[in-house]
């Protein structure tokens, strides 16, 4: 009798474990509107440290870097509509997330799926930038688009670009 009991309990606890969701720091709600779906969908998020993306992504394969402060991870098939994922992480205290390279499938304009994002460009005429006071968290994110591929980044302390990008 108190073997099947336990084995209730276990299967119970099995259960509950199985169908609570990951809870993602509050931060990343903030970060909904900068973020593509498909980032989202993926729990991927700014400022994430490297071991959390690497349980979450654990597939992206390490690209060696000839710059000793960050790491580059490389997706590739990410999605449909992102042909490639590249995230660089930090290679110094927490190591976040702090840049995302979306390369487009080549049927899809980067400047256009940016422009439908992000909206009209708020910086320089071509490049979007949404300060502290926008994005509800400790730093400015940015977006640009260069060729077949759209650029996130954030400002995060310690990262290449802590002291802001140009």
């Amino acid at each position: 009798m108190k073997n099947v009991l336990y084995i209730g309990i276990f299967f119970l606890c099995s259960l509950v474990t199985c169908k609570t969701p990951t809870l993602l720091p509050k931060e990343t709600n903030s970060q909904d509107k900068y973020l593509f779906q498909e980032l989202l969908d993926s729990n991927l998020y700014l400022g994430m440290p490297r071991e959390d993306f690497l349980m979450t992504r654990p597939n992206t394969e390490y690209n060696s870097d000839v710059h000793n402060f960050r790491s580059i991870y490389v997706e590739e098939n990410f999605s449909p509509r992102f042909q490639t994922l590249i995230c660089y992480l930090d290679n110094d205290g927490e190591q976040p997330l702090y840049e995302f390279i979306l390369i487009l499938s080549p049927k899809f304009d980067a400047k256009k799926i940016a422009s439908d994002h992000f909206g009209l460009p708020n910086h320089r005429e071509k490049e979007w930038r949404f300060p502290i006071s926008e994005t509800g968290v400790s730093y400015s994110i940015a977006a640009w688009t260069y060729k077949n591929k759209i650029i996130i980044a954030a400002t995060l302390a310690g990262t290449e670009w802590e002291e802001g990008i140009e």
